[in-house]
């Protein structure tokens, strides 16, 4: 062990109950938002790989 050894990082341990601060709509939000995300992703690589780059960003732009 080294002389300056640096105190535990307690930023990732698990949180009680009452240090939890977001609710569980929040928490659904921003599920539902990753999901959307991933699956924006996906829709956007398939396009990619049927239709090309600039023919996907096209179709894609006039769809949105």
């Amino acid at each position: 062990m080294s002389a300056h050894s640096a105190p535990p990082d307690e930023s990732a341990w698990p949180l009680f109950p009452s240090g939890r601060t977001w609710s569980p709509l929040r928490l659904a939000v921003t599920l539902v938002t990753a999901s959307a995300a991933t699956w924006c992703y996906l829709i956007g690589e398939s396009v990619d790989g049927y239709l090309g780059f600039v023919r996907g960003a096209r179709a894609l732009t006039a769809g949105a």
